[in-house]
């Protein structure tokens, strides 16, 4: 798996093998196993090969190769989203602290600043839209999904290996 999303991650990009060990921490001879494999499937392919060097990138026009291409991404912005209403909250809450010294007695609250009620407003209508946004993008990944009948072949795994 951590191959694939290698791939995926770096989609444009023409890596060759000792890159994939680096960025995966992945033994040699296993990631040379696997990138035969995924030839054979045809989810990557040869781009170029300098001296001794054979450069792979992500096979765009295979089907499956797109699949994972868009659960990568939907994974991406799932997680940029989450921490968006995250820090929204964050900022909020810190908005919202009341200031009090020894000094003063009276304290204001910034829960009755216009400022704060209008990201308070911001934050619900995203949180109630953020459901219907994976509602969506969920019914859009399985209508292209269903196009393919051996969706499968995506996940052939070994025991024990990060072919995915």
């Amino acid at each position: 798996m951590k191959i694939i999303e290698t791939f995926a991650e770096n989609y444009n990009d023409k890596l060759y093998a000792a890159d994939i060990v680096r960025m995966t921490d992945v033994h040699k001879a296993t990631v040379h196993s696997h990138l035969n494999k995924l030839l054979d499937e045809g989810l990557i392919e040869k781009i170029e090969k300098i001296g001794n060097i054979q450069f792979y990138q992500l096979n765009l026009d295979n089907p499956k190769a797109k699949i994972i291409l868009m659960l990568e991404s939907y994974i991406v912005s799932e997680r940029l989203e989450k921490l968006a209403i995250e820090n929204l909250e964050k900022e909020i809450e810190v908005s919202s602290l009341t200031l009090t010294t020894p000094e003063l007695t009276a304290s204001k609250s910034v829960t009755s600043d216009p400022v704060y009620n209008e990201l308070s407003s911001h934050v619900d209508i995203y949180k109630k839209n953020e459901s219907y946004s994976i509602i969506t993008k969920l019914i859009t990944l399985k209508n292209y999904m269903t196009n393919f009948s051996n969706i499968n072949d995506i996940s052939k795994t070994s025991k024990g290996t990060t072919y995915g």
